[in-house]
């Protein structure tokens, strides 16, 4: 989740100081709704390892990982394009 972030937060999807998790995940799928369900499982999968006292089990990792790998090559290939295509 993190790293996804940094990414963005390169790209042109600055997260801004006070944002939760929901907020940028909300801003993130305004930008790019085709990985919208990515983007709520990332952030789903992030909140429990945060915030839950449970620890997270692999095969919860192994369900969540091929969504952050899309969602991370959706962010390289938007990075990837120049500003006039992103119009």
């Amino acid at each position: 989740y993190l790293s996804t972030i940094q990414r963005a937060d390169k790209g042109s999807f600055a997260r801004w100081d006070s944002a939760t998790p929901l907020e940028y995940a909300e801003e993130l799928k305004v930008n790019m709704p085709d990985v919208g369900s990515e983007i709520d499982a990332v952030t789903a999968g992030f909140l429990q390892a945060r915030y839950d006292r449970k620890d997270i089990l692999a095969a919860e990792v192994e369900r969540i990982e091929p969504q952050w790998k899309a969602l991370r090559r959706a962010l390289r290939n938007r990075s990837a394009q120049s500003p006039s295509d992103r119009l």
